[in-house]
């Protein structure tokens, strides 16, 4: 997953490559909400790798994180109320934008990246 960190008037904004585009928004919306929540993550990750990948999950205001086995979801807390036989079979409906899966070890790895741009910030 490639992914961008940048300071835009004080604040962290990250680009992460199509197909992963949640993970941006997940990480743009909801650490900045809440102080600690840098440290809950970090937590839940180590025990989470400690424990032989229990699930885990943290439900935001816009986007939801969880930690399943040897993955992590971000999904966009709007797409629990769509039902998906809503959609025609044949109608396409994007949604990288609200839902993006990745490998544990790739998450760790973007989410190590940005604990170490906040401290430089």
């Amino acid at each position: 997953m490639d992914f961008q960190l940048n300071n835009l008037y004080g604040k962290v904004f990250m680009q992460c490559s199509m197909g992963y585009e949640a993970f941006a928004h997940w990480f743009n919306i909801e650490m900045p909400l809440q102080a600690s929540f840098v440290e809950r993550i970090k937590t839940a990750l180590n025990q989470h790798i400690k424990t032989c990948y229990s699930e885990t999950s943290f439900i935001g205001r816009e986007y939801s994180l969880f930690l399943k086995n040897d993955e992590v979801i971000v999904k966009a807390n709007a797409l629990f109320d769509i039902q998906e036989e809503i959609f025609e079979q044949d109608l396409y409906f994007y949604q990288d934008e609200n839902i993006a899966c990745c490998g544990l070890e790739d998450f760790c790895h973007l989410f190590q990246n940005y604990i170490e741009f906040i401290q430089r910030k």
